[in-house]
Order: structure tokens, then C-alpha cells, then sequence
């Protein structure tokens, strides 16, 4: 995102990004058709916004809003992955739906950032691995 951009959710959503988060988000590079990308931690301030105006999943956990958070993406299911807006260095969480958890999974950005990438890479490796098979070999041997 652009830092226009970046202002624009800041003024939809009444909330100030902090300085490592904003910086993740300007310095982007997921691509726009990965499972990061496209879900986990979108690159597109419309989609954030709704993300985050839609969002009742924090008050049916009874999540306290403060100190605030802010959804920066899914898993695609019932996971729902928010970021703490104040502190040093911005933490992740994660909001199970089926579970009714709440739970910090991600120390930093950095931590979190870099498991996105595992996982990119391991969608990756198993559409490689898929694409070699025949038609009938659903089930590896």
C-alpha cells in the first residue's frame, strides 16, 4: 500500500498504525495471489477497511477493544488475525471462531511475516508435488 493509502484506513477506521506495521505494509512483498497474499495479510486498503468494520468476532470472544486491534487478515475459515495497535513492537493474535479463542501467536511482525512465508513456500512445494501426479494419485504412497 501506498502511505495515501495507509492514511486512508487510519481515517475510515479512527485508528493510527503503528510505525512497524506501517512500515510492513509500504515495504509489502507477498504476492497478491498467495494464500498471505490474498487472506492472511491482504494488501488492499478497501479490503482492510471492511475487514475491520465488519468485525464482530472480537466482541463475541469478549475481546476488550482496548488497547485496540486491528484485523489484518484470515486463514480463509475461522481464524481471524488481528494486530495490536500500541506497544514497542506490534504483536499478532489469532481469533479462533470454533474454539472461542484469543490468543497471541506472533511475538513481532518479523515472527510473523516469516511464518507467512513458510507457509506460502509450503502451498507452493505441495501445488508442485500435486501438479507432478496423475489424474488418480490423489493420496501420496
Amino acid at each position: 500500500m501506498t502511505n495515501e493509502e495507509l492514511m486512508k484506513v487510519e481515517g475510515a477506521l479512527g485508528i493510527r498504525l503503528p510505525r512497524d506495521l506501517r512500515r510492513l505494509y509500504l515495504d509489502y512483498t507477498f504476492n497478491a495471489t498467495s494464500w498471505a497474499g490474498e487472506l492472511a495479510m491482504p494488501d488492499d486498503p478497501e479490503t482492510l477497511i471492511r475487514l475491520n468494520r465488519a468485525d464482530t468476532l472480537l466482541k463475541s470472544l469478549n475481546v476488550a477493544n482496548p488497547p485496540g486491534y486491528l484485523c489484518i487478515g484470515t486463514d480463509g475459515g475461522e481464524i481471524s488475525y488481528y494486530a495490536s495497535l500500541v506497544g514497542d513492537a506490534t504483536e499478532v493474535f489469532a481469533a479462533d471462531l470454533e474454539s472461542g479463542k484469543f490468543e497471541l501467536k506472533w511475538a513481532s511482525l518479523e515472527e510473523w511475516v516469516a511464518d507467512l512465508r513458510a507457509t506460502d513456500e509450503e502451498i507452493a512445494r505441495d501445488a508442485v508435488e500435486m501438479a507432478r501426479r496423475k489424474w488418480w494419485q490423489f493420496w501420496p504412497r
